[in-house]
């Protein structure tokens, strides 16, 4: 999505970001939703979109105004309604976009909120298989909506979901789903042993302690957001939740 309705979008976006670090989290909600409902159409091709990728302008813009948007729930102390929160602006939970699924799950996971984490990867990891046409992909269709899912992405959800929260949730679960899962042999196999090493829950390790690491880290870096690059702000929010997440699934493993 470029020209002049782009910019405006972008324009949007950075007043979000001003309003979020300035702990005015309410407005930065609020202008965070109005661009994604601003973006939000129906047709089964704008879905594929968000999932292929072949529009980069337009994924640009839904990861920024998405980022902002769970950024601004967290601080308000809303995390165990996020998937709510986003389901609203993307018809249903399954058309949510990974990149947005992941730093949600990773925050509600290391908030301890596992019961709602538990609903929305249960309900979105459901009837992902290997893309036959694509390599390194997994597909789905959804309401006559076929949607692709990068193979790691789909590698890092289920480990969260059977390691750090299914584990916990109903133990006796775990290894059955984890043995059926369509996941490459060897990372099938480091999943199965990561669960035999981790027989009792610990309710404090460092993913908990990692949880200020979303809020706290501040420090700025490069990112490959053009527009975002003429923001200060934006820099420190993509920054950050890129090394946090990082750090998270490392932790993780």
């Amino acid at each position: 999505m470029l020209g002049e309705e782009g910019d405006a979008l972008w324009d949007d976006i950075v007043l979000a970001e001003r309003f979020l670090v300035s702990a005015m989290y309410a407005s930065s909600l609020s202008k965070a939703s109005e661009v994604l409902d601003k973006l939000r159409l129906k047709s089964s091709d704008t879905r594929r979109l968000l999932y292929a990728v072949n529009d980069q302008g337009l994924r640009d813009l839904v990861e920024a105004a998405g980022m902002v948007l769970v950024q601004a729930t967290s601080e308000m102390g809303r995390l165990g309604s996020l998937f709510s929160i986003l389901e609203d602006h993307f018809e249903s939970l399954e058309f949510i976009p990974h990149y947005l699924v992941l730093p949600a799950i990773c925050l509600q996971v290391s908030s301890q909120l596992h019961y709602p984490a538990h609903l929305a990867l249960q309900c979105y990891l459901d009837g992902w298989s290997r893309d036959a046409q694509q390599s390194g992909f997994y597909t789905k269709t959804v309401k006559e909506c076929t949607m692709l899912l990068p193979e790691d992405i789909y590698a890092d959800l289920s480990e969260i979901f059977s390691v750090h929260v299914l584990r916990l949730n109903d133990p006796k679960l775990v290894l059955s789903w984890t043995e059926k899962l369509d996941l490459p042999e060897r990372r099938r196999q480091e999943l199965l042993e990561k669960l035999l090493d981790r027989t009792v829950p610990t309710p404090k390790n460092k993913e908990e302690e990692q949880g200020a690491g979303f809020l706290g880290d501040k420090e700025s870096a490069p990112t490959k957001k053009t527009r975002a690059l003429q923001s200060t702000s934006l820099r420190i929010s993509f920054a950050y939740w890129e090394r946090a997440l990082q750090r998270l699934l490392w932790c993780m493993r």
